[in-house]
């Protein structure tokens, strides 16, 4: 009997810690529903509780998650301008002893300070600026802008392509260019500014090839006249002699010129030299000749420079010159007349 009731204490016992230790594990996975309870009171027992509770991985990712949200809360508001920033900044300083927030709260600042500019600057209508602000933010998790990046763009893309055709209508082609390249990053897949790039770099390179062409004909034209070209007779073996009369334009010295000649007969047909069998004679002129010399009348002419009975004209086909500074001038066919 003594035995029996033994046992029943131990049993009563057992079951007290048991309600115990249950009770306390309850209590244990009950500390962050009680210190949020004591926290949203205004209670500072809740800082005892956070102090006690400090070595607990769970209680601790509760309370921070609980913060977190309260401060993504505050900062959304911040961000829609519902509140100043000095607001939000004392609405976290209420909670900084849980969580730490003031690096996030001075980046938060920053980006609203750029997102409050590129507002001001589509206002103004500075779009690229907008935009690249727009994109930063978007990419760097400030909000999703993706609609207001879309918008910038299609604003911008309108300006572009206002500012390249009046640059267009101007033959500005290289600056139209620039205003494109400026803003490329943003339209790499936009066929339509991709191809206004296109034109507007063939356009620009036809203005520079036309440019090159206009100072070549300038620079052919500021190097020698030809006055006058022409044959003797043939003489009793056919062997004609060639004259040319030319002077030196060029305020450079002529070292040697080169005289490319074509003989015709009386119906305009390309005829050859029947003893060297060629129809393109080239004639030597050696210098040094300075500006207004070179040669004229009879006195200078290359004998027998064909032979041939049938010869009665003869064309310039091509000029090529030496100076003495070493540099040259090639004047071909199609330039021929410029120096006549």
């Amino acid at each position: 009997m003594e035995k029996l009731k033994e046992n029943k204490k131990w049993i009563i016992l057992l079951s007290i810690v048991s309600i115990i230790i249950i009770i306390g594990i309850i209590i244990y996975n009950l500390q962050f529903t009680i210190f949020k309870c004591l926290y949203e009171s205004d209670n500072n027992i809740a800082n005892q509780i956070y102090s006690l509770n400090k070595d607990n991985t769970e209680f601790k990712n509760s309370v921070d998650k609980m913060f977190s949200e309260k401060l993504e809360d505050f900062i959304s508001k911040y961000k829609n301008n519902e509140i100043t920033y000095e607001q939000l900044e004392e609405a976290a300083n209420k909670f900084t002893k849980y969580k730490e927030c003031s690096n996030e709260l001075e980046k938060v600042k920053s980006q609203k300070e750029k997102y409050d500019q590129a507002e001001k600057s589509f206002e103004q209508k500075e779009y690229k600026t907008a935009l690249q602000i727009y994109v930063e933010l978007n990419d760097n998790g400030y909000a999703d802008l993706s609609e207001k990046i879309a918008d910038t763009r299609k604003k911008l893309k309108q300006s572009i392509i206002e500012q390249v055709e009046k640059l267009k209508q101007e033959n500005n082609y290289s600056e139209a260019i620039k205003v494109i390249e400026d803003v490329k990053e943003y339209y790499n897949d936009d066929k339509e500014i991709l191809d206004l790039s296109s034109e507007m770099e063939k356009l620009q390179k036809n203005k520079e090839n036309e440019e090159k062409e206009k100072q070549k004909v300038e620079e052919i034209k500021s190097s020698i006249k030809v006055t006058k070209i022409w044959t003797s007779s043939p003489n009793s073996a056919g062997g004609v002699d060639l004259y040319i009369n030319w002077k030196n334009v060029s305020n450079k010295v002529i070292k040697y010129a080169y005289f490319t000649v074509v003989p015709y007969n009386s119906v305009n047909d390309i005829v050859n030299c029947t003893i060297r069998h060629y129809s393109n004679f080239t004639a030597q002129d050696e210098g040094p000749y300075s500006k207004g010399q070179g040669t004229s009348g009879t006195g200078y002419y290359w004998e027998d420079a064909w032979y041939n009975y049938s010869i009665k004209s003869v064309k310039l086909e091509s000029v090529s010159i030496m100076y003495m500074d070493g540099t040259s001038l090639d004047i071909p066919e199609k330039y021929i007349d410029y120096i006549k």
